[in-house]
């Protein structure tokens, strides 16, 4: 794939830099143009994660890669099945130079159980949502590979970044040359959308196959103080950028857009067809992009896929990358970074809401599967799909009471809050219906459930590199 190249506008920021680095995983050249006002050039330079994670609390890894290794083999029915369940534990013991303790055989008077093994502590692991759970994970990838590379059919064993990764892990959790390579892929410009000449030099330097827009500024509330600033750089700039793609006749691009466009909710779940009124000159700023978009698609010819995201969150599951914004809005940040002492408290803007707790309910989206939906849009338009808008959610909803509980059990702590009065503007639920990009695009979340979306989230703020 390193003849296609792919530009990323905002490419280091928190969603164009979780794309960037899958694009690069599948071996697409990507040219990164940021003039890092909310980006980080180090979330280009990434590498992969060990499939292992340690709890910052009690410092004990809850996954090993040796586990991983040792249920392989077991992977379609080992949480039923006890017989294989016994042979994946007799095979992890082996593998850590561990003893092996049955039901039968439990020695109730052993002075030191350091160096053993029991069935309670392999199902704990087994069970277990951490940020690799290492079967998602590597569905994840084999999925990802499909995409673009046509390997696998239905069987994860035939994946060739599945055999690359297993056969690498026992090498001090050294995963594949393509995971580590991965970030050579990446030529940055640092420069801003307003910069014509730079963006012109770029079309005419690199033979660009494809756009995919995430450069833009995205603070609701300041967006409100300021909506100059908004609607110079989310519009006049994004125009800029169609205006160099018709001079170079690059025809597709892919936009990050927002449910925002949306307004308050009229029915629930909402779909593509729901009205679009936004609320706020963030959104709208996105509406009128997508309405440039359909006008330059009718003009000339320009094909185009319209993401609107819910509420993305957590961190990447293959590299050490993650999100990091400065002043931080996003709840889930705010309140692990509480979690950890880093904050003092986390404010939460009203509990008499009409929802099952007063809290308000949200989709939240895992930044992985966000950024796989770019790929697969990606495909949908090289493949010479149509335009199309999609959403893309977990259409489920958590409430914040329900994310402080789960973060709180992962903690092994309780979070400090205070309730605040209601924000204006805020909608009691927001949740997505995603089934178009199901349907069309073959899109579906991997990481759907909140405590792997938290678990992950936890262990970048555990240890942000940036």
């Amino acid at each position: 794939m390193l003849n296609k190249k792919i530009l990323v506008t905002g490419g280091a920021g928190y969603i164009g830099s979780h794309a960037n680095a899958l694009l690069n995983t599948l071996g697409f050249q990507t040219i990164v143009l940021d003039n890092l006002v909310y980006g980080h050039k180090e979330s280009l330079h990434y590498a992969p994660l060990p499939f292992s994670y340690t709890s910052p609390f009690t410092k004990s890894p809850t996954i090993s890669s040796q586990y991983l290794d040792s249920t392989l083999t077991n992977h379609a029915n080992k949480t039923t099945n006890s017989s294989n369940c016994s042979v994946a534990l007799e095979a992890l013991a082996k593998l850590e130079g561990r003893s092996y303790l049955s039901d039968n055989d439990y020695p109730s008077n052993l002075a030191n159980r350091s160096n053993c093994i029991d069935k309670g502590e392999f199902l704990q692991n087994l069970d277990s949502k951490t940020p690799n759970t290492q079967d998602s994970v590597l569905n994840f990838l084999t999925q990802l590979e499909r995409n673009f590379n046509g390997g696998g059919g239905a069987n994860t064993q035939d994946s060739i970044l599945y055999n690359n990764l297993k056969s690498n892990l026992n090498s001090n959790n050294d995963l594949s040359r393509q995971l580590q390579t991965a970030h050579k892929n990446t030529t940055f410009i640092h420069a801003d959308l307003s910069d014509k000449a730079t963006l012109d030099s770029i079309f005419s330097t690199y033979q660009i196959q494809a756009v995919m827009h995430f450069a833009a500024f995205a603070y609701v509330g300041e967006s409100v103080k300021d909506p100059s600033k908004y609607y110079y750089n989310n519009i006049a700039n994004s125009l800029n950028l169609l205006e160099s793609m018709r001079k170079a006749n690059v025809k597709n691009i892919i936009f990050s857009s927002t449910c925002a466009t949306y307004g308050h909710p009229l029915h629930l779940p909402i779909t593509e067809s729901h009205p679009q009124n936004p609320i706020n000159p963030y959104g709208y700023s996105k509406l009128v992009v997508e309405n440039m978009l359909k006008d330059f698609s009718h003009a000339y010819g320009l094909e185009y896929v319209i993401l609107r995201y819910f509420n993305a969150a957590g961190a990447s599951m293959l590299f050490n990358i993650g999100e990091s914004h400065s002043p931080e809005t996003h709840l889930i940040p705010l309140l692990l970074q509480t979690a950890l002492g880093q904050r003092e408290c986390l404010s939460i803007y009203g509990d008499d809401y009409p929802t099952k707790d007063g809290s308000c309910i949200r989709d939240y989206i895992h930044i992985d599967d966000l950024a796989n939906a770019h790929i697969l849009a990606l495909k949908y338009l090289l493949n010479g799909g149509k335009s199309e808008a999609f959403n893309l959610g977990n259409g489920e909803g958590f409430s914040i009471f329900e994310l402080l509980e789960c973060a709180s059990r992962l903690c092994g702590r309780q979070i400090p809050y205070t309730i605040e009065s209601r924000r204006e503007g805020d909608p009691a639920t927001l949740i997505g219906d995603s089934s178009k990009a199901q349907q069309i695009l073959g899109w579906k979340a991997h990481f759907a459930d909140i405590e792997t979306i938290l678990s992950s989230a936890l262990a970048w703020h555990s240890n942000p590199r940036y």
